[in-house]
């Protein structure tokens, strides 16, 4: 593959600053996807005054030289790494297949946002990883608090183009934590077996919400109609109230478990979540628990050795888009 980097004659100091990782980008989406680079060549453009920090055209990514110029900053080359990998991943998710329609935008989106964090785990390890996931989800949370989002991941107040890249938080940073809960959902080799089955199942052809949950039922085996119902098509996310005793002489932990999220006709007002409880306690032992909560209010009852020192909701980081509070 031809890789083609064009910029400022005085400034191309800067390309292998910004973009001396695609090579081992490559082989990093090839890997995962065991879906070759799908073109013939890949150009890298520096242009200024660019109203977006990256575009995917096919075969010729365009930047804005204002974005780019942090790779001259150590701590802030990451973000250039981030935006590198995106419109790269876009070459699979975006060119390779593409969206039906607007409506369905976070497809391209959303999984090219999911890559940058799968690019760092290949590159720095599991926590760049979950580092990168996270933030996504804590931008969304935090944004969804503030103005809360009235669509889903599935857009269907897409008619207004101008709108869809404003307010990004839906279908980049929910979606990259979604991706990732879909991961989990299925499991680790069935998710990239389904997403190969994907991209070459509809290669050079538009695709639809349902095209990729059929794939992941069809290589997972599970029905997966709930996950997309609550975390694509629904708004919003959990909000988890917990009051914990512990009864000593049954050796129980009971959670009264509430769920606080303003249910309406798109945010369940009961979230259905598979959640890991993990029990520590003051001798340094810890316990794994698993939870099922699936009610606006659900009392559970755990075996424990203890009073536990600290409870940690979903210790692993499955489930991104929640909040939990202790009473």
């Amino acid at each position: 593959i031809s890789l083609g980097y064009y910029t400022y004659p005085e400034a191309r100091t800067i390309v292998p600053l910004a973009y001396g990782k695609t090579i081992e980008m490559f082989k990093i989406m090839e890997e995962l996807t065991a879906t070759p680079y799908p073109f013939n060549k890949y150009d890298q453009t520096i242009v200024s005054n660019f109203e977006f920090g990256g575009m995917e055209n096919i075969t010729a990514t365009t930047m804005a030289d204002t974005e780019i110029a942090y790779a001259r900053v150590n701590f802030l080359r990451g973000n250039v790494e981030d935006l590198v990998a995106h419109e790269l991943a876009h070459s699979w998710f975006g060119n390779n297949v593409t969206c039906e329609n607007w409506a369905e935008l976070w497809l391209n989106e959303a999984f090219a946002t999911f890559f940058e964090a799968a690019v760092r785990d290949k590159m720095y390890g599991r926590d760049e990883y979950l580092r990168k996931v996270g933030g996504n989800a804590e931008t969304f949370m935090t944004h969804d608090a503030a103005v809360p989002v009235s669509h889903g991941l599935f857009n269907r107040r897409a008619g207004d183009v101008s709108l869809l890249f404003k307010w990004p938080a839906e279908p980049y940073d929910k979606g990259g934590a979604v991706v990732h809960m879909l991961r989990e959902q299925v499991g680790n080799e069935n998710f990239w077996k389904a997403l190969n089955l994907y991209l070459s199942r509809h290669r050079f052809a538009p695709v639809e919400t349902a095209d990729l949950r059929k794939v992941m039922e069809e290589v997972s085996g599970q029905d997966l109609k709930w996950f997309f119902d609550q975390w694509v098509y629904g708004t919003s996310y959990p909000r988890l109230t917990v009051r914990q005793t512990f009864n000593a002489g049954k050796k129980e932990l009971r959670m009264d478990i509430r769920q606080t999220q303003s249910g309406d006709r798109l945010t369940p007002k009961a979230f259905r979540l598979s959640l890991d409880v993990e029990l520590e306690y003051k001798d340094g032992a810890k316990e794994l628990k698993k939870i099922d909560v699936d009610s606006r209010r659900q009392v559970i009852t755990l075996p424990a050795k203890a009073d536990p020192a600290k409870v940690t909701f979903d210790p692993n980081k499955k489930i991104l888009l929640l909040s939990v509070k202790k009473r």
